[in-house]
């Protein structure tokens, strides 16, 4: 589709007629014995090309390769569409500003899915990094601030059918250095990680054993999980005794609150709606 802007005035008039493609086009029109489309207060439809076999370093500018539809229709044309300008300067703008709020989504990956060159737009990766607040919550606090909030992994015996709540690794190895020898407990929960055992089963040869690969299986289950919790999208009012749980934003806006942040039991309720799951939970938790 076409690029149009109108005439303001005749296309001799402008001063800068070398930098307003709809002028270029205009007055080109008019040197072909155009009577439409060249008059102050026409619309001026242009398509933004480049010369076949032209390099990209000896390509004219914007205004110089605009050309009318009509032009490119020629058989004789040797011009065709930029397409490389209209994925930069048309679309990856605005792809770029619907997935700013996407975890993991930059301006130099987008452009690097559209086909264009990702190191033109490396600096604003710099900044929106930089930028990001939770790339900085997340590094400012220790391990165990950080993950304190997380939920234990929960495996489920292949023998018993019965579920464990698995301590971290961390802790059983601190637990495990800590410890005097006859203080040692073969059957002990903390002593999980180390003999990769059921401590509800009887150590009768493989009964109760849980392999490596059962528990990656069983921890991509637990992190699936988290994943379809997060893009359920769901917000919950912060209000105690509300609770008012929603998947749909209400666009409402009191006083200086943010748009789709008033609970919709105003007023009611004075809350706000906060997200149920962030990314932050999701990080913590890979």
């Amino acid at each position: 589709r076409s690029i149009t802007k109108s005439l303001t005035k005749p296309p001799e008039a402008y001063p800068d007629a070398k930098n307003q493609p709809h002028v270029q086009v205009a007055l080109r029109l008019k040197q072909n014995g155009y009577s439409t489309g060249c008059s102050a207060g026409d619309t001026v439809p242009y398509i933004i090309c480049c010369e076949e076999g032209a390099s990209l370093g000896t390509s004219a500018g914007i205004a110089q390769r605009a050309r009318h539809p009509d032009e490119l229709k020629r058989d004789n044309s040797k011009w065709m569409i930029d397409i490389d300008y209209y994925l930069s300067q048309q679309i990856h703008p605005v792809v770029s500003r619907l997935c700013a709020s996407i975890q993991g989504t930059n301006p130099a990956r987008l452009a690097d899915c559209l086909g264009l060159d990702p190191s033109k737009f490396q600096t604003k990766v710099i900044d929106t990094t930089s930028d990001d607040p939770s790339t900085s919550l997340i590094c400012s606090v220790d391990d165990e601030e950080r993950y304190k909030g997380c939920e234990p992994l929960v495996l489920s015996c292949p023998s018993c059918s019965s579920s464990v709540e698995c301590p971290t690794v961390f802790s059983s190895l601190c637990k495990s250095i800590n410890q005097k020898p006859n203080e040692v407990q073969p059957n002990e929960l903390s002593d999980i990680w180390r003999r990769l055992r059921c401590p509800k089963c009887p150590e009768e040869g493989d009964v109760g054993r849980i392999s490596p690969i059962m528990i990656a299986n069983q921890v991509k289950r637990q992190a699936d999980r988290f994943i379809s919790m997060y893009y359920r999208g769901q917000m919950m009012c912060d209000d105690e005794t509300c609770k008012y749980t929603t998947r749909s934003l209400n666009l409402r806006v009191i006083g200086d609150s943010e748009r789709g942040t008033v609970c919709p039991n105003y007023p009611r309720c004075n809350g706000r709606l906060v997200r149920k799951v962030y990314d932050v939970f999701i990080l913590s938790r890979s």
